[in-house]
């Protein structure tokens, strides 16, 4: 299959190992050449990329390029899969699934998109995009107002598709352009501004990927040089062979039929209730004020009926679990972070006991968290396309928990410190790509909402009563951090998001 990424540039960028990988020169009319292809041979508007950015180049790619599969990302925004660049493999085993790939989605801090862009461009330019479209395109004008009251943008210009997909989003992005082109006077405008068109594409792609019903799959994308990206993605190839080597007669033993846990403690939950896992390794007393908030909240919206909350700490961890001496012996020493002790601890307690596992930084809003952990026998998030450790729901015995729990465990029996931050989502991926029912069972679950990262950036603002409903509705889960110091009320006794929501 031909499978193309282009790298789209107007300037010289050390170039990528990797043959998937081609560049194209942007505004090449406007400039000196640079030696790679360039957007002003063919049909093309090579002479308007001053105001249409990398559309320049969409448009070259569009007129002149076959291929069965194209990507285009720039020369210092990459897409990545778990740290990696993506590959020619990669990319054609997710379009068997998906139609199109884009950035994940950013949250604009203003009320909506249109307010967004309201505040940082030329109102009246969004208003005579959605005129066009309400009379070249009336079937889209629906998923236009949806794109501008939403908070949720995919930035950057960038997509992976098969090329018939990529002709036909051109050919309508294209014909809105030009006739908005025809109705706006941007002479007076300072050449930020004159990239007018440039900021229409990254709303406009979101209009038409909701009015055609795309299967979309979001991924990451990181800023940064390309050769810098490039030798990364061989240190986590060569860090992640490391751990297949390690795992490699674990996962052996975990592809057999029939693995069953040992059980310690059978009356966990004697009265048949099913045990929610969260820790804090001092104890929930002595744990910051944002750890205490998001354990009360699990505390208050499980079902008491069906559930039965533990809180583990560092003095009664091993009625649970059993830590051998080695780790034992690494956590005392410095060695082993108390974060992957945490992370070992809950893969141990899910493996022999089942039930669900909450991260003490996770904050339940309401009840809808009973919803979700009903919603099937393995329930997690995932969160660029890997299980969310954070938040877990599984049987005793599920073999994913005896996997991880066994590779951290025969890690630090031959390993002194860590390779990487992420080893145990490693670890996860590995189960997932070689263990099939392992495989199904994590593809089945959703993808994070983008507003579980809602307080991050808007912990400390002044609450919005508006805001905070068009977040909530179809959120019910939110990520904090327990080193933060948060405000309850800002400098002029408004109440912010934190005191308004977490601490009410």
């Amino acid at each position: 299959m031909d499978t193309q990424m282009w790298v789209i540039t107007h300037k010289n960028y050390p170039g990528i190992s990797d043959d998937l990988y081609r560049t194209l020169h942007v505004g090449r009319a406007l400039s000196q050449d640079l030696g790679y292809t360039g957007d002003d041979t063919g049909d093309n508007i090579s002479l308007k990329n001053r105001n249409y950015c990398e559309l320049t180049g969409l448009y070259w790619l569009w007129k002149n390029n076959q291929c069965d599969i194209i990507g285009v990302c720039h020369y210092r925004r990459f897409f990545l899969e778990k740290g990696r660049m993506l590959t020619k493999e990669y990319i054609e085993k997710t379009l068997n699934d998906y139609d199109i790939i884009v950035p994940t989605c950013g949250m604009v801090k203003e009320e909506n998109v249109r307010k967004q862009y309201a505040a940082n461009h030329y109102e009246e330019d969004f208003d005579i995009c959605r005129d066009v479209i309400s009379e070249k395109y009336p079937e889209y004008v629906e998923a236009f107002d949806i794109m501008a009251e939403s908070k949720l943008l995919n930035f950057c210009n960038m997509i992976i598709t098969r090329k018939n997909i990529f002709d036909d989003y051109c050919k309508w992005l294209f014909d809105v352009l030009f006739e908005v082109e025809k109705r706006v006077d941007i002479s007076d405008r300072d050449d930020y501004q004159k990239r007018i068109f440039g900021f229409l594409s990254e709303r406009l792609i979101k209009v038409w990927l909701i009015k055609n019903e795309y299967k979309v799959k979001e991924q990451n994308v990181k800023m940064m040089d390309s050769d810098e990206l490039d030798k990364k993605s061989s240190l986590n190839n060569a860090i992640r062979n490391v751990y297949q080597k390690i795992t490699a007669g674990i996962l052996k033993k975990y592809l057999s039929p029939t693995v069953q846990p040992e059980k310690i403690n059978q009356s966990v939950c004697s009265d048949g209730r099913i045990p929610v896992w969260t820790y804090w390794w001092d104890g929930e007393e002595k744990s910051p004020e944002a750890v205490k908030k998001c354990i009360k909240s699990i505390r208050d919206n499980i079902d008491s009926n069906k559930y039965k909350l533990h809180v583990i700490t560092l003095a009664d961890c091993q009625q649970y679990v059993t830590f051998s001496n080695i780790i034992i012996d690494k956590v005392n020493s410095g060695k082993m972070p108390l974060d992957i002790l945490a992370q070992r601890l809950s893969m141990e307690l899910l493996y022999r006991y089942g039930g669900v596992w909450i991260s003490p930084e996770c904050f339940a809003a309401d009840e809808r968290v009973n919803d979700f952990i009903d919603s099937g026998e393995f329930v997690s998030l995932k969160h660029e396309g890997i299980c969310d450790k954070s938040f877990l729901k599984g049987p005793a015995g599920f073999p994913l928990f005896g996997f991880v729990m066994e590779s951290i465990d025969t890690y630090f029996s031959f390993k002194d410190d860590l390779l990487s931050q992420d080893m145990t989502d490693e670890f996860i991926n590995i189960a997932c790509e070689h263990i099939d029912y392992v495989h199904n069972d994590v593809d089945k679950c959703p993808d994070n909402n983008k507003n579980c990262e809602f307080f991050k950036e808007n912990a400390d603002r002044v609450y919005r009563e508006e805001i905070w409903d068009d977040v909530a509705k179809d959120t019910w889960l939110y990520k904090l951090q327990s080193d933060r110091q948060y405000k309850q009320k800002n400098i002029i006794d408004k109440d912010t998001f934190y005191g308004k929501i977490i601490c009410r």
